[in-house]
């Protein structure tokens, strides 16, 4: 009989790969359960939390080969470790990943009591983006109401007379990053211009008039965060203020489509400000999978998929949402987030004076 082989006196044991891997599997596992109970009970106060915090699904998505490997080789302590950070992908996305049980009710064509609209952010990368490549994804996805940010040096005729055509309501504010434009097939009866709040972030504002009644759009792009090596990553001071706002402003009880490039996930506290309203975020609401838009598998950035959702349309209660995409490639270190909308009227049609196309 074979007897198992003992290391000779003073010779050190070799460790075998399996050990190995079973260790780095633990430390794995306990260091994102550490991380999910600091962000439980602290939220983002820790700029290292807060960092972590914009890429928790990529940081618990291992855990899933992780725990079918532990489970399949029946090491079950292992696994009952291995099993938190899946059940806390399961809690935060795991919705997105499921069918829808109940479906959207349709708007029948030439009803007086709603309507359907098909709305699209777009980040166009502050003059990076080809214009050819902006208008081809503009005439790809059909939306009704665009809006677009980071617009610098670029002229509404760059996209084509048949674009031009098909949004005769146009509103463009040509800046490096804070620029912002607007594309309606709706008229555009008033407009703030472009603003700010508390931050470098900045806002747009407007009211269309969609076959008489007002539809309020608001384009954003609060400030983005920065890492520096004496103080970490940071969100601009006065950011909790910009997002108080702009939530505040949506959810007044008027028909409201907010969207566009909020520099956060939905992970952070900002992005609790907004829901805790009651607006709707449309791609939790109809979307499948992570949504990640940033950043763009493209020249831009390459090599790099999307990893962060950090591009965002939400809604009012008058709205219910049928089907909310990603894409497509419009050349930006952004890819587009697009939603078809059914709008349910709920007061008398209001009217007013349409603003002419830039």
């Amino acid at each position: 009989m074979q007897q198992n082989q003992q290391p000779a006196a003073g010779q050190k044991p070799k460790l075998r790969p399996v050990y190995l891997l079973l260790a780095i599997g633990d430390v794995y596992a306990i260091s994102v359960s550490l991380y999910l109970i600091v962000h439980l009970l602290t939220g983002d106060f820790f700029w290292p939390v807060a960092m972590l915090s914009a890429a928790i699904p990529w940081m618990l998505l291992p855990a899933l080969p992780i725990l079918v490997i532990l489970l399949a080789a029946r090491r079950w302590k292992r696994a009952i470790l291995a099993a938190v950070p899946v059940l806390a992908f399961i809690w935060f996305y795991g919705a997105l990943f499921l069918p829808r049980l109940s479906p959207t009710p349709d708007c029948p064509p030439g009803s007086a009591d709603c309507r359907t609209i098909r709305v699209m952010t777009f980040n166009i990368a502050s003059g990076h983006a080809p214009e050819q490549q902006i208008a081809d994804a503009i005439r790809a996805v059909d939306a009704d109401v665009i809006a677009l940010n980071e617009v610098y040096d670029f002229e509404p005729e760059a996209l084509g007379q048949d674009i031009l055509d098909e949004y005769p309501y146009r509103v463009f504010y040509q800046d490096i990053i804070t620029g912002k434009g607007l594309l309606s097939r709706y008229p555009i009866v008033e407009e703030s211009g472009k603003f700010r709040i508390a931050t470098v972030g900045t806002y747009l504002t407007a009211t269309l008039d969609v076959d008489g009644e007002l539809l309020h759009v608001m384009i954003c792009h609060p400030a983005r965060p920065w890492f520096q090596p004496e103080f970490g990553y940071r969100y601009w001071p006065g950011t909790t203020e910009d997002f108080e706002t702009i939530a505040r402003m949506a959810s007044d009880g008027s028909p409201t489509v907010m969207l566009g490039d909020f520099n956060s996930t939905d992970q952070t506290p900002y992005y609790d400000i907004i829901a805790s309203t009651g607006l709707t975020d449309v791609y939790r609401e109809a979307g499948w999978g992570l949504g990640s838009t940033f950043p763009a598998y493209n020249s831009y950035w390459p090599f790099v998929p999307p990893v962060f959702r950090i591009d965002f349309i939400f809604v009012s209660s008058q709205f219910d949402v049928q089907r909310t995409w990603i894409g497509p490639d419009g050349g930006s270190d952004h890819l587009p987030l697009t939603a078809d909308l059914v709008w349910t009227f709920d007061g008398a049609p209001q009217t007013g004076e349409a603003l002419p196309g830039d």
